[in-house]
């Protein structure tokens, strides 16, 4: 795949916004983060991502814990992207674009939307490690960071899946966050009610769905069975119907059982309109 730099990304967001659209994805973000602190106490533990000048020590010499003040540590909002990987991206959506380049510019836009929001981003992807969670920031050079990052894992071959990516993320950070999960509908399927319902208790979960290509399109090639469609396939008509409404009552499915556990998701097949789709994901959060 080519690099996408954030250069690019600001380009993409300034040409296909206009001031509405703006103003609507920044008003998004602020409303879904406003009156959700959590009124425990004006202490809470240290968890990964907070600012260590936050960090009370007082307090936490007293106690043994490292403890910070929540009364500062909870105005800082928090969005944690995750960038779903793997063989599957390595493919193309069903508007014939790189599922791996509309994911990456995805997360790009996100993190930069957050930047000017003044949020706090981190982005949780697999990685040869097992799982790479980067600090929450709002810069330039950590959207710069998080796109090489996720450019450089995106299409490498993994176990991790779509379900541990999201459990991995609630149990290791341990404060209310935005939660934005980009992958597709393999990724969609991983995820079962008990895990949504978890994760939007614990913070606010939307999802992306990079859309697949159809296996009986013309030239198209299955990166399962490294392949190309036999083309006895390509020509009838009665399989190409099946297999869209087939991927169609799938789709309704899976974004009924995300809505019963109160989890907005959209679809995205092409960089013409994915910024739209955005908006409208975040809308629904409003």
């Amino acid at each position: 795949m080519k690099t996408i730099t954030v250069e690019e990304i600001k380009t993409l967001l300034s040409l296909k916004t206009n001031k509405k659209t703006s103003n609507l994805l920044e008003g998004s973000f602020r409303s879904i983060f406003h009156g959700r602190s959590m009124d425990f106490d004006d202490l809470r533990e240290y968890t990964y991502g907070d600012d260590v000048h936050d960090i009370d020590w007082k307090a936490s010499s007293r106690t043994g814990q490292t403890l910070v003040r929540k009364n500062m540590a909870e105005k800082k909002h928090s969005l944690l992207i995750i960038g779903d990987a793997g063989n599957k991206m390595d493919a193309n959506t069903s508007a014939r674009e790189m599922k791996s380049e509309l994911a990456v510019k995805t997360m790009g836009i996100l993190a930069r939307i957050a930047n000017v929001s003044g949020i706090d981003y981190a982005l949780l992807q697999p990685s040869s490690k097992g799982f790479d969670l980067t600090s929450f920031q709002s810069s330039e050079a950590h959207l710069s960071n998080l796109l090489s990052l996720y450019q450089t894992n995106i299409e490498k071959p993994t176990t991790c899946t779509t379900s541990m990516l999201l459990q991995h993320a609630l149990e290791h950070i341990h404060k209310r966050m935005l939660i934005v999960l980009i992958t597709d509908l393999a990724g969609m399927k991983d995820l079962d009610e008990t895990l949504l319902k978890d994760a939007e208790e614990k913070n606010d979960l939307f999802v992306i769905e990079i859309e697949d290509a159809y296996l009986t399109d013309s030239h198209a090639f299955d990166i399962n069975q490294n392949q190309y469609t036999h083309q006895s396939i390509l020509k009838t008509n009665i399989l190409k119907e099946k297999e869209k409404l087939f991927r169609k009552n799938l789709q309704e499915e899976l974004f009924q059982k995300f809505s019963s556990c109160g989890v907005n998701a959209i679809s995205i097949a092409d960089e013409e309109h994915f910024i739209e789709r955005i908006v409208e994901l975040f809308s629904k959060g409003q």
